[in-house]
C-alpha cells in the first residue's frame, strides 16, 4: 500500500556491503529478493504484534565460494536462479543452493557473471526461448521465442533512452522488450528451437511431437530491421 502514497511502510538494513539490486517477487506479495557484493538475500514481509517488519535470511553458499550477485531471476514457486562470478549458475531453495548449473564436462554456463536486462510478460505462456547469434544480430540483444498458441516472436532488448543496455555496468531493470515480428506457422505448442551455426539459415524445431522442421531465412524490412 504504501508505494500507492508515496510513503515509506518499513525501512531495515539490508547488508553491510553495495546493493545492486532488489525487486519485489512478481507472483508471490510480500516476498522480496536482493543482491549484491557477496551476496544475495530472501526476504519476507510478515505480520507482528508490533506491526508489519522484513524478515531477511542471507544465501549460504556453503562450500561455494562467496560471490557478488548481479542478475537474478525469481520463479513461481519462490525458487531464486541467481549468476555467479565463475559464469555458474545457482537454483536457491530458500537461503540454500539447491542446486548449481553448469555446462557439460563441469565448463561454466557463462565467461563471466550475468546482468539482469528486464523482464516482460505475454498473456500466453512461452514454451521455449533462444537468443539469436551474432550473425543474425550484432548486438547480441536479439531473442526469439516459442509460445503455446504456436506463435513465435522475434523480440530485441533495448535500454533506456533506446541505448543498449550492455553499454554501461549500471544495474537497472528498466529495459525493455521491443516486439519486432511475429509468426504463426502452427497451431500446436513451440516445443524447441534448434539454431545452427550457418550464416544463413535458421532451423526451428515445431510442433507438439517435434515432427516439424522449419528453416527460416535472415531478412531485412524496409526501415533497417533484421527480420526472419
Amino acid at each position: 500500500m504504501g508505494w500507492r502514497h508515496e510513503a515509506i511502510v518499513l525501512r531495515t538494513k539490508a547488508f553491510s556491503q553495495d546493493i545492486f539490486r532488489v525487486s519485489f517477487s512478481p507472483e508471490n506479495e510480500g516476498i522480496l529478493t536482493s543482491s549484491g557484493i557477496g551476496h544475495i538475500r530472501f526476504w519476507k514481509m510478515v505480520t507482528t504484534f508490533a506491526g508489519l517488519k522484513l524478515q531477511g535470511d542471507i544465501g549460504k553458499f556453503g562450500k561455494k565460494e562467496i560471490s557478488d550477485v548481479s542478475g537474478y531471476a525469481e520463479f513461481l514457486d519462490g525458487k531464486v536462479l541467481s549468476g555467479t562470478e565463475w559464469g555458474n549458475l545457482l537454483l536457491w531453495e530458500g537461503d540454500l543452493v539447491k542446486v548449481e548449473l553448469c555446462r557439460k564436462n563441469q565448463k561454466p554456463c557463462h565467461v563471466e557473471a550475468k546482468k539482469f536486462l528486464g523482464r516482460t510478460t505475454f498473456n500466453i505462456a512461452p514454451t521455449c526461448v533462444a537468443w539469436l547469434p551474432l550473425w543474425f544480430d550484432a548486438s547480441g540483444l536479439s531473442i526469439i521465442a516459442g509460445f503455446c498458441d504456436g506463435i513465435i516472436r522475434l523480440l530485441h532488448i533495448t535500454g533506456e533512452d533506446g541505448q543498449s543496455p550492455l553499454s554501461t555496468d549500471k544495474i537497472e531493470d528498466d529495459s525493455s522488450f521491443t516486439l519486432k515480428q511475429v509468426l504463426k506457422p502452427h497451431s500446436k505448442p513451440v516445443s524447441a528451437i534448434l539454431l545452427g551455426d550457418n550464416c544463413s539459415n535458421l532451423n526451428l524445431v515445431t510442433s507438439a511431437d517435434n515432427s516439424i522442421l522449419f528453416r527460416l531465412q535472415k531478412d531485412q524490412s524496409a526501415n533497417g530491421d533484421t527480420l526472419i
